[in-house]
């Protein structure tokens, strides 16, 4: 039985049955929350991710990797390149192992 937006908030639907059908496709199937067609809504999101899909890959096929520029030297007027430091914790010198036989008082 078509019922309006309002009873079918109401009543917790997330689709119902409309009052009008729809104009592109007929059917009488609709969202609660915003009114429009279910099938005429399924195929444009369809087709929009189709057309998403297909500028992501065209991007990903045509993105080079990015090159790093060459190092300055000092003939060029630059600042000399520099060691690269060590990513993480530094550590203390470390003491030679100990032997625990040695350690212990007889």
């Amino acid at each position: 039985m078509p019922m309006s937006r309002m009873e079918a908030a109401a009543s917790g639907l997330t689709v119902y049955e409309g009052v009008h059908p729809c104009r592109i496709c007929g059917s009488p199937w609709r969202y609660t929350a915003h009114g429009q067609c279910v099938p005429c809504q399924r195929e444009r999101a369809s087709k929009r991710q189709e057309a998403i899909a297909k500028k992501l890959k065209a991007a990903r096929k045509g993105r080079k990797r990015r090159q790093k520029p060459a190092p300055a030297t000092i003939d060029e007027g630059g600042v000399p390149p520099q060691p690269r430091r060590r990513s993480g914790r530094k550590s203390a010198p470390s003491a030679p192992p100990q032997n625990p036989a040695e350690g212990v008082a007889p």
